[in-house]
């Protein structure tokens, strides 16, 4: 038996030439200061595999409080401003004169003359989502000014300030670690398990076509796998959950390094860098995809496929492929490091088995045979599909069905391939109308139903009898209306009721489909600052101390993606 002969074609992956310099430079260190007063603990990573994303640059934690300091790390001036129910919540970009730009994200409020020019700003467009940019010198700060105060707004899963490095010119994003902030963390990243996955016709890990998976044991020496003896026949890959920890911290965080050698030659690398926005759903080809999204599990595949054109994989082979000659055997090894340098091994050898243990059937693909780099255009007798290329990871088998029109639905439901598989970017579905009146067209949305059921709901527009949208994933597709206005629940008010200036009336607000498009305050029928939280859908009105003594009337006006409009209307007294 010849030791070490396995199949890899030398297939290597390089990185952009703009990454390559850009990963290559000397990244400034001990010119930026710590954004807090805190020391740095996170709870999110660089690169941390996150659903639909790569996450952007680090979580620090904030002892699970709001309100604490958050400085400027450098001078420089205000580039941009954005306050959104959603994403970033609260957050600020400063331009440093160096040549990076720094982000503070999920602010609970600004700060100083910053504060000042946002509220304005508010009361100027009439609007609480604002995204704003700003000249060189509008905005100067100092290293060390108060810009803002940490909070949870947002899209925040609980109090933290996230905090990026970016290139100013390019707007990629950069590790900040490399600019020398250092993670107390003397503590390895822990496997949890790897799978083995046959990938190809035939292929098979001892006796099934099923996924194989291996708990990870700690050892003296590294980890092992449980159990030890493993046959393949034809290509397979290697998946893995692995997290780091840091020390006295309990969270999981996404890890710096993987590198998965096989005899010692390096198969796939994954490294946290640097990548753009406009590779952030790579992601969704790096990980896991089906398991993220039904049990929120982050396993790293260590697999490129050929519509992943992430820069964040150094080095690859033969896609990160692996097959073994019958008989022969091989050494594989994942190694996982955390930015410090720490590092956990985890090996095993596999075996080339001599023979398959089971007949293959005639398999003939159902769907149209599709590969990454070409458009799609389907077309269907009530059914319109294109897609640019490289819209998604690998060549598939396009499937399509056609089933009934459901209950409160105005055509079928048009199945397209299955959820299972991600979608990079939108394309357009077009569905034919089934017995819809001419009066409800303008309320029509396309309904999604994705992984796990979950719905979403896309306007669009007419074309003939046609209804077209923009989608972002596989699934089923049906047309409904939408002709139920947004709702507005008190939280704490009740009509006529006396407040101080300085207290907040709190509303939810929300929408049965197509979603919430707007909303807005008026107090004596003027515009009014407001505060959304898209978390917990709570619309909170300050009571500012202009405000007179006596009774006031507000007027709330939600509307939703269609157009339905309410008009909530109460009063209230000030003290």
């Amino acid at each position: 038996m010849s030791k070490g002969r396995y199949i890899v074609l030398l297939l290597w992956v390089g990185l952009a030439l703009p990454y390559a310099a850009l990963k290559a430079q000397n990244y400034p260190k001990g010119y930026f200061r710590n954004p807090l007063d805190l020391p740095i603990k996170l709870s999110g990573t660089f690169g941390e595999l996150r659903t639909n994303h790569f996450h952007s640059g680090l979580d620090i934690r904030t002892e699970s409080k709001e309100g604490y300091k958050v400085y400027a790390i450098a001078d420089g001036h205000v580039s941009r401003v954005k306050v959104s129910a959603y994403g970033y919540g609260l957050a600020v970009y400063i331009d440093h004169p160096n040549g990076y730009t720094s982000v503070y994200a999920h602010l609970q409020q600004f700060q100083g003359q910053l504060a000042d020019w946002v509220r304005a700003k508010h009361y100027e467009k009439e609007a609480f989502e604002i995204d704003l940019s700003l000249k060189p010198g509008e905005l100067v700060v100092k290293k060390g000014d108060v810009v803002a105060l940490s909070g949870n707004t947002g899209g925040s899963g609980g109090p933290h300030l996230h905090f990026e490095l970016r290139n100013t010119k390019t707007e990629a994003i950069i590790n900040p670690q490399l600019f020398g902030y250092e993670v107390p963390d003397q503590v390895a990243p822990l496997f949890s398990f790897v799978e083995l996955v046959p990938h190809g016709k035939g292929a098979q890990i001892n006796g099934s076509g099923n996924n194989k998976k291996m708990w990870a044991q700690k050892s003296k020496s590294g980890y092992q796998l449980v159990p030890q003896r493993i046959d393949a026949w034809g290509s397979f890959y290697v998946q893995t959950r692995v997290a780091d920890k840091h020390d006295g911290n309990g969270f999981n965080n996404g890890i710096y390094q993987l590198i998965l050698l096989a005899e010692g030659d390096t198969v796939y690398h994954f490294k946290a860098d640097a990548f753009e926005f406009n590779e952030t759903r790579y992601a969704n080809s790096v990980m896991d995809y089906e398991s993220r999204m039904l049990q929120r599990e982050s396993i790293y595949r260590c697999l490129k496929e050929p519509g992943n054109r992430v820069s964040l994989l150094p080095r690859v082979k033969n896609d990160g492929t692996l097959s073994i000659a019958p008989g022969d055997s091989i050494q594989l090894e994942i190694i996982a490091t955390d930015f410090n340098g720490n590092a956990s091994r985890l090996s095993w050898k596999m075996r080339g088995a001599t023979e398959r243990t089971f007949e293959l059937s005639a398999t003939v693909p159902t769907g149209e045979r599709l590969t990454p780099d070409k458009p799609v255009n389907l077309i269907k007798d009530e059914l319109r599909l294109s897609m640019p290329a490289w819209n998604f990871y690998d060549t598939l088998d396009l499937q399509y069905k056609r089933s009934i029109r459901p209950a409160l639905s105005y055509s079928a439901v048009h199945s397209i391939h299955t959820p299972k598989v991600p979608v990079h970017g939108f394309y357009q579905v077009a569905i034919k109308h089934t017995g819809l009146p001419d009066s409800l067209r303008p309320f029509t949305v396309l309904v999604g139903i994705g992984l796990g059921g979950s719905r979403t709901a896309a306007t669009g527009s007419w074309k003939g009898d046609f209804f077209e949208a923009r989608v972002r994933t596989f699934g089923d597709f049906y047309l409904a209306v939408d002709t139920v206005l947004p709702s507005v629940v008190a939280v704490n008010h009740k009509p006529g009721k006396a407040y101080r200036t300085g207290q907040k009336l709190n509303f939810r607000i929300g929408d049965n489909l197509s979603g919430l498009d707007s909303y807005d305050i008026f107090i004596d029928g003027k515009w009014e600052y407001h505060e959304f939280d898209g978390k917990t859908a709570t619309l909170s009105i300050p009571l500012q101390k202009s405000l007179a003594s006596g009774n006031h009337t507000l007027d709330i006006v939600v509307k939703d993606a269609v157009g339905n409009t309410r008009n909530f209307q109460t009063n209230f007294k000030i003290l």
